[in-house]
């Protein structure tokens, strides 16, 4: 069933997305129907919105989309959201937790349904199931796809998206080389990408819908074996051929020009290689013969594509330069050297302009040695500390930078066991982690041994505390590392230094930036790891003496054990809703939690999750209080790290005994 602007491509699921949309990534929304339910999948960004609306209540009323499903936050997916809530729309979002946290933005007011909360599935009124397949880094921090049990249709996202000049709904014979393009400009690597590809290869896949691109409704194996072996992103690494065996030259430059007629047409090829002294076959837009050296027509090609096209296509054709030029152990195009200087040139607010000069003038000073690191090629710590002093100099800056120093918790247990080069792959992923969650005035640098470091241009000490917990939660939870991983923290702000007196010296501003975070650093380690410590001494992170937090609405019961426990002399708070329980945890920091599960705002197992979350709370132990206990609690509290959990009515002297040995030898009995 077709209709004006909308196409039913699988039963009751439609592309609804804007007919003529200009450049080369054209975006896909999707709307699934389902009896009374309707899903709307990726509804696109603001420009499209007016089309988008049009086409979607041509089909149903806007009151029937009950979840709007956002894979990732990028505005090409999700900027429309709030256009959509000004007409009325009533629905859930249904989001990954890392992207929520960037979503709020947009300024949407709708309630939200995340996956990793409900074991990344939904299930509709009718029994209908959509599983959620998280796709970490793929090419955000919490991506994910979704596949329709029903239908056997994948919606993958910017998996198996692809450039193209003009719109063609469905994937044509030449969408092979398109989908390479995007996937070689934006993945980060074949390590990230091929375990997910290993996965789809094992479901049954009737099509692929991307939210760029072409539909796949056919031969899905064959597109997912192609992604699953494409070498991809900064590093790439490909296996090493023979160029005589390949075909020479000619063979690379004829590979040129198979991706150049994917993705802007026969027609344009063609008036590329017409002027070139070659002889072509027209009716197969290749070279056939030539009469100067393989290199000459390698570096005459490209030079000819810039003359005649634009910068465009040189920039889309550069990971498949290199990648060729790599394989075959060929030079690069020359091209690529000669317009780097003239056409890289971009507009950039102060911030930004200011960290490029300072990087800029840094590099001046340090060009007679090398300034990068082998293993993870982020600057290393020479040019680390010429780079922060230069632009760390009182009464210079306008604004307040922030240094944060890492050390993964276990990369020295990781070196001993596997040896140098597999600790050297840990720290290059958690340096992966850190550049595709932070910003355009953020800095990373290989520190001394084997610390990183992050500079945060402009940013106050709160916003760098929050970074420095995305780090953390992000490297606790990555699925990257082949053992669990945790990472502790020590950061500083200039302000502090600046005003306060009592931590200055006479050692330079960066030397005492340094210091202070190394010295926290050490805290964090100190403490437990995996902690972010950000406080000019410990005070913030030292546990008191003889602390429980009681949370129960049960009046009775919290009196009797707050009495038992203040006759030990131990301080005791209360609570009787979720929200100020965990107000109260993060302000005191008790040593011990005991918690009712049935609890109004947030029950008891959201309390310890939201806990779990926080370097000054996540090490409290919780012991769970609960007339009910059946597998599926006992199930969740272990998940939470819950060692006791104890059915009511229970035995005082148990739960007691519970709490002295917790806090032994701080209570005086």
């Amino acid at each position: 069933m077709a209709l004006e602007n909308q196409e039913e491509f699988a039963k009751g699921i439609y592309w609804v997305g804007k007919k003529d949309e200009e450049g080369n990534i054209k975006c896909n929304p999707y709307l699934i129907l389902d009896r009374d339910e309707a899903i709307l999948i990726d509804p696109g960004s603001v420009i499209d919105f007016e089309e988008v609306y049009s086409n979607i209540t041509k089909i149903i009323p806007l009151w029937k989309i009950k979840y709007v499903i956002l894979d990732n936050q990028g505005p090409d997916f999700c900027s429309s959201i709030p256009l959509f809530e000004k007409k009325r729309a009533n629905f859930k979002i249904i989001t990954h937790w890392k992207t929520k946290v960037l979503l709020k933005y947009y300024g949407i007011n709708s309630a939200y349904y995340i996956i990793n909360e409900h074991n990344n599935k939904l299930v509709l009124d009718s029994g209908r199931e959509l599983l959620f397949i998280p796709t970490p880094y793929l090419n955000y921090a919490g991506s994910f796809i979704t596949y329709d049990a029903k239908s056997k249709v994948l919606f993958s996202s910017d998996l198996f998206g692809a450039f193209s000049a003009k719109r063609k709904l469905y994937a044509q014979n030449d969408y092979a080389e398109k989908m390479k393009a995007f996937h070689e400009h934006y993945m980060p690597s074949n390590d990230i990408l091929k375990p997910i590809m290993q996965t789809l290869l094992k479901m049954d896949i009737t099509a692929i819908a991307p939210q760029h691109g072409s539909i796949i409704v056919s031969n899905t194996k064959e597109y997912i074996n192609i992604l699953k072996d494409l070498e991809c992103g900064a590093f790439i690494n490909p296996v090493k051929r023979d160029l005589v065996k390949a075909g020479g030259y000619l063979y690379v430059c004829n590979e040129v020009l198979k991706r150049c007629e994917s993705l802007f047409g026969r027609e344009e090829v063609l008036d590329i290689i017409v002027k070139m002294d070659v002889k072509i076959d027209k009716d197969n837009t290749k070279i056939v013969d030539y009469n100067c050296s393989g290199e000459t027509l390698w570096n005459s090609l490209f030079d000819q594509i810039y003359a005649k096209k634009n910068i465009k296509w040189i920039l889309l054709l550069e990971p498949l330069a290199i990648k060729l030029s790599n394989e075959y152990n060929i030079a690069l195009p020359s091209v690529y050297d000669t317009i780097a200087s003239k056409e890289y040139l971009i507009k950039e607010d102060k911030k930004a302009h200011d960290l490029n000069e300072n990087l800029d003038k840094a590099l001046v000073e340090t060009s007679n040695r090398l300034i990068r690191c082998p293993v993870t090629n982020l600057y290393n710590f020479d040019f680390f500390k010429s780079y922060l002093s230069e632009a760390i100099k009182e009464n210079v800056l306008d604004y307040n930078p922030v240094l944060i120093i890492l050390k993964l918790d276990n990369i020295e247990k990781i070196r001993f066991s596997y040896g140098e080069k597999e600790s050297n792959r840990f720290i290059n992923i958690a340096a992966n982690i850190i550049k595709a969650i932070k910003d355009d005035n953020t800095v990373l640098f290989r520190h001394v041994g084997t610390e990183l470091a992050c500079y945060m241009l402009d940013a106050s000490k709160k916003d760098g505390v929050m970074f420095a917990e995305k780090i953390r939660i992000a490297i606790a939870t990555s699925n990257a590392f082949t053992e669990n991983t945790t990472v502790s923290i020590g950061l500083v702000s200039l302000d502090e230094i600046k005003t306060d007196s009592s931590i200055r010296g006479q050692k330079s501003l960066f030397e005492q930036m340094n210091d202070i975070a190394l010295y926290r650093l050490s805290i964090a380690e100190s403490l437990g790891k995996n902690i972010v410590c950000s406080e000019p001494m410990d005070t913030s992170l030292k546990e008191e003496n003889g602390k429980v937090l009681i949370v129960d609405t049960d009046v009775i019961n919290v009196e009797v054990l707050k009495t038992l426990l203040e006759n030990m002399r131990v301080k005791v708070f209360t609570a009787d809703n979720g929200e100020s329980a965990i107000d109260i945890a993060v302000k005191e920091v008790p040593d011990v939690i005991i918690s009712e599960i049935m609890l109004p705002q947030k029950d008891g197992f959201r309390i310890r999750e939201n806990l779990l979350m926080r370097s000054r709370t996540k090490n409290i132990y919780f012991i769970v209080t609960s007339y009910s206990k059946n597998e599926n609690s006992i199930e969740r509290a272990l998940s939470l790290g819950i060692e006791h959990y104890f059915k009511k009515p229970y035995m005082l002297s148990e739960l007691i005994g519970i709490v002295k040995l917790k806090i032994k030898g701080n209570i005086k009995l």
